[in-house]
């Protein structure tokens, strides 16, 4: 869906991107900076608001405590726009592991190409959707290895990947032997599984761990 989402806005005429691939809020951090750029094509209007990983519910049903500043705003074409997201709290937060929300990123293109008489067009929005972490006292940004601290075994057709540590760990990358699988993020002290196709009995794991900054470091092991 949200390839398909991509495709229609980016032929609709606007995509704003942002130059970055996550927010991190360490643990002495209140506020981080957002920059959006938009495409040659044309204008856009932009929503941005964040969300508990619960992506259908409407911006105004949702309360977090990571605001951006400005929520609404208009991006001209081959613009950019420095935004201001801020933590109001980190109040009932856990204090012994990352946090996550989600930046929802909404944008409208306008309707600015002529066609024919009666002609009906039909202009899809786009939303892009980013991993903002947030880190309690005490807890450092990770180890550039923080990857080799993933667990993995094969159980009844899954591979079980757990995460020790108290960090969020996405997967940038998944395969058992030369087999891709499906990557995800594992949750801080806890377990994911992912299902193996049948037939696949091979014993070497490979996979990659998205840092900070969006850079991949890559790891294999045999099980």
């Amino acid at each position: 869906m949200a390839a398909a989402l991509l495709l229609n806005a980016s032929l609709a005429g606007a995509v704003v991107n942002s130059t970055q691939s996550r927010l991190v809020f360490n643990e002495d951090s209140m506020a981080e900076s957002l920059v959006l750029v938009n495409s040659e094509r044309a204008p856009a209007l932009v929503q941005v608001w964040s969300d508990d990983n619960n992506p259908l519910t409407p911006p105004d049903k949702i309360s977090t405590p990571v605001i951006v500043v400005p929520p609404v705003f208009k991006l001209d074409a081959g613009g950019s726009r420095n935004l201001r997201v801020m933590l109001l709290s980190r109040q009932g937060m856990p204090s012994d592991r990352e946090q996550v929300y989600w930046l929802n990123i909404y944008q409208i293109p306008p309707n600015t190409q002529a066609g024919s008489t009666g002609e009906k067009k039909v202009i899809l929005p786009l939303r892009i959707r980013m991993k903002v972490f947030v880190r309690p006292a005490g807890l450092k940004a990770p180890g550039e290895d923080i990857g080799k601290s993933l667990e993995f075994a094969l159980r009844d057709g899954a591979l079980v990947i757990t995460n020790p540590t108290p960090y969020h760990q996405t997967l940038g990358g998944l395969s058992l032997g030369d087999k891709p699988l499906t990557p995800l993020m594992v949750a801080p002290k806890s377990s994911a599984t992912v299902t193996v196709p049948a037939g696949n009995h091979a014993r070497q794991i490979s996979w990659s761990v998205i840092d900070d900054y969006g850079k991949q470091t890559l790891y294999q092991r045999q099980l």
